[in-house]
């Protein structure tokens, strides 16, 4: 029988957080393209492309922590598009206004 590793209760639920920040960071960003593509308010893109660039911080260190190789890699390539959507859609408010 193989001895199960006990995970700390405060990782847990960092990680539990560090999912939630994730959907909502993959939201932010695919929020941030639909407004960018119908011609939406410059002041309402901005943030939310950030925010989508802020919860890839979240993203990055729930890949670093989790300790399912699976989870990793979603965390990972959620980080890497949470950073290139909105940065670009953010970047993308400048050139237009």
């Amino acid at each position: 029988m193989v001895d199960s590793v006990e995970v700390p209760v405060g990782r847990t639920v960092f990680l539990n957080v560090a999912l939630w920040v994730m959907i909502l960071g993959v939201l932010c960003a695919v929020a941030a393209g639909v407004l960018t593509m119908a011609g939406g308010s410059v002041g309402i893109i901005r943030p939310v492309a950030f925010g989508a660039m802020v919860c890839a911080v979240a993203a990055v260190a729930g890949a670093v922590l989790h300790s399912a190789q699976g989870m990793k890699a979603v965390f990972g390539i959620a980080a890497v598009a949470m950073l290139i959507a909105g940065s670009t859609f953010f970047g993308l408010t400048f050139s237009s206004s």
